[in-house]
């Protein structure tokens, strides 16, 4: 379980650590927070910002487990074999990765038309994170 320290405190800053205001991941509220990250387990803050008032609730209380989960991934997987789900996956550079799902993409689309594949967003899929989806060409984004 990951530390929590009371509103206002800050975590100690040891040599490998970094402090960054941010928000919540979890809904459209956006709730403030500070997260010390780098050495384990991460610690948060939350900040008194206009949604949250210096308060959390249990989700954003529990942001920074998903810093430690131990089935994290932290690295692109992809398969062995392309096209072969029964190819096991293997560890892959970012940069080959994004090139397959953009082939994949291309070629649903080239087989079943351009209108057949679009994202589907919560509420922290915040404008700023939706740009690099928004420029795959005509791609369908919905906000659920």
């Amino acid at each position: 379980m990951s530390a929590a320290l009371p509103s206002g405190t800050a975590a100690p800053a040891g040599p490998r650590t970094r402090t960054t205001e941010t928000h919540c991941p979890y809904c459209s509220l956006q709730c403030g927070t500070a997260v010390t990250a780098g050495d384990r387990p991460a610690t948060l803050v939350p900040l008194d910002s206009p949604t949250n008032r210096g308060g959390l609730c249990s989700k954003g209380w529990s942001a920074t487990e998903l810093l430690d989960h131990p089935e994290r991934l932290t690295r692109p997987l992809v398969r062995a074999v392309p096209g072969d789900r029964t190819s096991p996956l293997v560890q892959a550079g970012w940069d080959e990765a994004f090139d397959r799902v953009v082939a994949a993409i291309g070629r649903t689309r080239a087989r079943y038309g351009r209108d057949v594949v679009g994202c589907f967003g919560g509420g922290s899929l915040t404008r700023v994170r939706v740009y690099p989806v928004r420029e795959v060409e005509g791609l369908l984004v919905v906000d659920v």
